[in-house]
């Protein structure tokens, strides 16, 4: 999430903008690895810190372990966990075990209701920062924005992949 919040720059949040935001890395990278390289100049905060700290964090369904791992440093009692993803997302297992393991740890889960799509604001700072070969837009009237903004990208259809 971090990468991304920094290829986004601007329109996302990113722990160089705010005053006393960090970066955790969840995986212990070599010196010689890219995020590790990508992150060592912005301020980073440890699993131990965490424990000892008033937190917020953005986290993802994906980060279970490394949650589990925290509980164990930390109580979760008392505090909250804001499930924000969209709709489509609301009943995936994953998410549900994810809020149901939050839940145990005693963290309050309050569900919120959002939207997953990007504004065209986000796409094109996020294409014009990584620059991709290939695009795979998931909803067709972004086909025809991607093709109409970006006629070099080549625009993979969703309905032309085998799954």
């Amino acid at each position: 999430m971090a990468q991304i919040a920094t290829a986004t720059r601007s329109v996302t949040p990113n722990s160089t903008d705010f005053v006393g935001v960090k970066t955790y890395l969840t995986t212990g990278y070599k010196e010689d690895h890219f995020r590790y390289k990508m992150f060592i100049s912005q301020p980073r905060i440890t699993k131990a810190e965490i424990a000892t700290q008033k937190t917020v964090m953005s986290v993802r369904t994906t980060m279970k372990k490394h949650m589990k791992s925290l509980s164990q440093c930390m109580r979760f009692k008392g505090g909250v966990l804001i499930n924000a993803l969209p709709d489509d997302m609301m009943n995936d297992p994953a998410t549900t075990a994810f809020t149901n393991f939050a839940d145990e740890k005693g963290l309050e889960v309050i569900n919120l209701r959002t939207s997953g799509h990007a504004n065209a604001v986000a796409l094109r700072l996020l294409i014009d920062t990584v620059h991709p070969v290939k695009t795979l837009p998931m909803k067709r009237n972004t086909n025809f924005w991607m093709k109409t903004e970006y006629p070099n990208t080549t625009i993979i259809a969703v309905d032309t992949i085998e799954l």
